[in-house]
């Protein structure tokens, strides 16, 4: 069933990360560095407003939608969701464009200002939106919003630079008109809004006590994966920031894509499972999520950095190389080891309401990560920054997992594990043999040949039955 629902959901976990990819390569060689900067600082700011004001009700949606439709009771879903929305909305405008104002004063207009204020609430409303998609199982929609806004918005850019020059709003404008595309498109699509809207205290205090530690969990998730950019801002200005936000946000992508692959269906295929055969169905479904997510991650995470010079020198801008050599594969290996716990592990806390075990592992990251990365940035340059977040991601994913292993039905394999890790070992052994210096085809061919080595080592060792996927 989960092998089903991944190949459903695998054009929008592969084509939207990298239509996203190339957009911000595209942005690196089309606009300043400091409006690069300018872009992937407002892009922080709307996701920890999204974390803070939208978060508490997208989880609960996922957690409880099957549980309404099951009762017949989606009437009252549906006016509660109107109301908290747009609760939501008004709340993240009202509180985030003062932010944004005050942030950026030395550097953006009124214009740009009201330009930034239009990309937070789309981008806030169709990220949520997406979520919906997800969890009524409206992939071909799902599929739509994720593919259609990074492409829309690739499709606009080159344009609107070569008409307006490398300016906010030939920056801004392509997103916020694609962002505002995809929520008419989900709005004609979904039920939502079509029951009225109406305040149910009953619904709205079950998705505050629900959602709301699971907020602050993503909220400090959101300010972890951001930490790294404001650091870098903060200590050497936007200029810097935008060359360091090219390479830190192409390796979390590499990484988002690769645990992606897997995970995108995953956890609403437990929840109707808790919900139609329960718990202990519902534990041993996330357990096979999490080697079937090791399976692919851990050759993509050793993969992309073992080749990271190679992409380096074909994809980045000479003048963000420099600062990319460090930060990419730091990056790589921070989104490899923050993903994997929050889409797998974590998910476990999720599923039997234990929020606050995960609202307690992300703090600690968050307050370790950002102590080591500030001393990074200090020591190392931009670069460092990242340091510190991949320890404190290390750190929070063993004990995240301990924590879940503790629930019988949850027994991740340590036998799986290392034999994935030893099916992908000699990656960095091909890339040292064919560096892949030699452009773009010997950086494939070197891909290929990892990719080929790595999949007969995991037919091999399931041949030998020392891999074996329950």
């Amino acid at each position: 069933m989960l092998f089903r629902r991944t190949l459903l959901y695998l054009p929008a976990q592969i084509l939207a990360p990298t239509l996203q990819f190339v957009l911000v390569l595209a942005w690196a060689h089309l606009l300043p560095s400091a409006l690069v900067g300018t872009i992937a600082l407002a892009t922080a700011i709307q996701e920890i407003a999204f974390a803070f004001f939208y978060t508490w009700w997208s989880q609960y949606l996922l957690r409880h939608l099957a549980g309404f439709r099951l009762a017949g009771g989606m009437a009252r879903f549906l006016q509660a969701e109107a109301a908290a929305i747009l609760g939501s909305s008004a709340a993240m405008l009202a509180c985030a464009t003062p932010v944004a104002a005050l942030y950026f004063a030395d550097h953006i207009d009124r214009t740009t200002l009201a330009l930034m204020a239009a990309f937070l609430l789309t981008r806030s409303l169709a990220t949520y939106l997406a979520e919906r998609a997800r969890a009524d199982s409206q992939i071909g929609l799902y599929t739509i919003v994720q593919v259609g806004i990074p492409a829309g918005a690739l499709a606009l850019t080159v344009p609107a630079v070569d008409h307006w020059g490398p300016t906010a709003g030939a920056a801004f404008g392509p997103l916020i008109a694609c962002q505002g595309a995809a929520i008419i498109a989900c709005l004609l699509r979904m039920d939502m809004l079509r029951a009225g809207l109406r305040v149910h205290l009953d619904i709205g205090w079950q998705a505050a006590r629900f959602g709301g530690p699971v907020m602050a969990g993503a909220l400090l998730s959101a300010l972890t994966l951001n930490a790294p950019r404001f650091i870098v801002d903060g200590l050497y200005g936007l200029e810097v920031a935008g060359a360091f936000a090219v390479p830190y946000g192409m390796g979390l992508r590499i990484a988002s894509v690769a645990v992606m692959l897997v995970t995108a269906g995953a956890y609403p295929l437990a929840v109707s499972i808790y919900e139609r055969d329960g718990a202990d169905a519902a534990y041993r479904q996330l357990a096979s999520n999490f080697r079937m997510v090791l399976l692919v991650v851990l050759p993509v995470g050793i993969g992309a950095i073992s080749v990271s010079p190679a992409l380096i020198e074909v994809l980045i801008p000479p003048g963000m190389r420099d600062t990319a050599h460090l930060a990419l594969p730091l990056a790589v290996a921070f989104g490899t080891l923050r993903y994997l716990r929050s889409h797998t592990v974590d998910q476990v806390f999720l599923l039997n309401r234990r929020t606050r075990a995960v609202t307690a592992v992300t703090l600690l990251e968050l307050a370790l990560g950002s102590v080591l990365g500030l001393a990074g940035a200090a020591d190392l340059g931009a670069p460092g920054a990242v340091l510190g977040p991949v320890a404190a991601s290390a750190a929070a994913l063993i004990v995240s997992w301990v924590l879940a292993s503790r629930i019988r039905a949850f027994t991740s394999s340590a036998k799986d594990a290392a034999a994935i890790l030893a099916a992908a070992a000699p990656i960095p052994l091909i890339v040292l043999a064919n560096p892949a210096t030699g452009g773009l085809g010997s950086l494939v061919l070197a891909t290929a040949v990892g990719a080929i080595t790595y999949g007969a080592g995991i037919l091999v060792l399931s041949r030998m039955n020392v891999l074996c996927f329950r």
